[in-house]
């Protein structure tokens, strides 16, 4: 004969049970808790850690672009002169590039990134050739020949030299870099009126033997096809610093090969 069951006792288990399972989802609840606790502390670190990563890569891509330009002006002088070219200037332009790698040392051993240029006039031809000379020992590397026309009785812009040699030097290395089988750099200078103001204006050229991903596209392709963590500036850096400048960078493809390009540089005095 079967037992009768006593509700009162199974109320009882019930309860007990559902006591129970309120206990494991306590517990449940603090682990959670914690383990979001700790996945929030962990990604703080890791954006904390991308932060500092990022300094870093900046501050390095930055004593590298500094530092370059001294160093390819030795780089070329000894080329110069290892080739019996004497250099115009002497040796001052060398005396001036170490100065400027001491200042960079010592602005390093000071946490400072860089300095104030103060804009003054300067001549733009003078600028160019200084450039020139910066990038000789590539050019004759790749075999690539300068060509160069370059106005008399230029206006002398107002603006900061080295900020405006930074870029020029950047935008000749990529094209040089560019031009896989050698070929032929122009550089022109003259004077653009206008009713707003008058500007002296340098154009650039080339035409050679580019990259075969870089026959169409424009300047845009030969900036991206290289790694712009490296030494050299990216079009979207030397854009920027020509603003800064007051100038502007163009690109004009050359509708027959699409390999020849037209680099502006109308800076306004």
């Amino acid at each position: 004969m079967r037992r009768p069951i006593r509700r009162a006792h199974l109320n009882a288990e019930n309860r007990q049970l559902r006591r129970r399972l309120a206990a494991l989802e306590a517990r449940l609840t603090h682990q959670e808790v914690d383990t979001a606790t700790s996945l929030t502390v962990e990604r703080d670190i890791l954006k904390i850690q991308d932060c500092q990563l990022t300094a870093s890569t900046r501050m390095a891509a930055l004593i590298a672009h500094e530092l370059n330009t001294p160093l390819q002006t030795l780089e070329n002088y000894l080329f110069l002169v290892a080739h019996g070219a004497a250099p115009e200037h002497g040796i001052q332009p060398l005396q001036l590039e170490v100065q400027n790698m001491a200042r960079i040392v010592q602005r390093l051993l000071t946490f400072q990134i860089a300095d104030t240029d103060e804009a003054a006039a300067i001549s733009l031809n003078e600028s160019i050739e200084r450039v020139l000379l910066l990038i000789s020992y590539q050019l004759h590397r790749q075999r690539i020949t300068v060509r160069r026309w370059l106005a008399p009785n230029l206006p002398n812009p107002v603006l900061s030299e080295r900020q405006l040699i930074l870029v020029l030097f950047n935008v000749l290395l990529h094209i040089a870099a560019a031009m896989s089988a050698g070929g032929e750099i122009s550089v022109r200078t003259g004077t653009v009126f206008s009713q707003e103001n008058t500007a002296a204006e340098l154009l650039i050229e080339f035409n050679g033997q580019c990259h075969s991903t870089q026959r169409a596209g424009g300047l845009e392709r030969v900036f991206n096809s290289f790694d712009l963590l490296g030494p050299r500036l990216s079009l979207d850096s030397c854009r920027y610093l020509l603003d800064e400048l007051g100038a502007r960078l163009v690109d004009v493809q050359d509708l027959a090969g699409a390999r020849k390009l037209v680099v502006s540089l109308p800076v306004y005095t």
